[in-house]
Parts: structure tokens; sequence; C-alpha cells
């Protein structure tokens, strides 16, 4: 069964796969259904779920902050970049006119 993308297996186990097993059906011929739609939640192994959750989250949110640090340094950087450029700009017209002048 799933439960926050997590799927409980065969033996009551919490994973990320969603794995399928054999069953015998009544008329005794092999059915293959995954196991999300057959297990029902075991109340006893909703706390480890939550645990795994919990870390998920807060290995997300660790990426999410290191991303946004990153962005901000480029914008920096590019500003500096523009302001250089017109600063050069601004002198090599400069030194132009000396050279015409004289």
């Amino acid at each position: 069964m799933q439960y926050n993308n997590f799927y409980c297996d065969a033996q009551g186990n919490w994973t990320k796969e969603c794995q399928t097993f054999f069953f015998q059906t009544k008329n005794a011929s092999a059915a293959r259904i995954p196991t999300k739609d057959i297990l029902i939640l075991n109340e006893a192994r909703l706390p480890l779920l939550n645990q795994l959750l919990e870390e998920e989250k807060k290995k997300k949110k660790k990426k999410k902050k290191k991303k946004k640090k990153k962005k901000k340094k480029k914008k920096k950087k590019k500003k500096k970049k523009e302001n250089n450029n017109s600063n050069e700009k601004k002198k090599s017209k400069g030194k132009k006119k000396k050279k015409h002048c004289s």
C-alpha cells in the first residue's frame, strides 16, 4: 500500500519502490498484483514511516537552501561585471577624444 511515496512490501517493511509478488486466487490461478493494492497499513510500522518522511523533508530543505545561496552569489557577480564594463567604455571614449584633439 502506498503512503506518501513509500510502499509496504510483503514483509510489512516500508520501501520507496513498489514491489510485486505472486499469490494464489480462489480458482488456483496465479495473479500478480502490486503490494500497494492488497496490503493494509500496519499501525505499528507508521512511526518508522513518519521518521523516514521527516528525514526526507529535512534533506529537501537543506538542498533548497544551498541552491538559493548559490543563485544570490551569481546575481551579485553579474552586477559587478556590468558596472566594470560601463566604466571601461566611458574611459575609452575619453581617450579617443584626446587623441582626436591633438
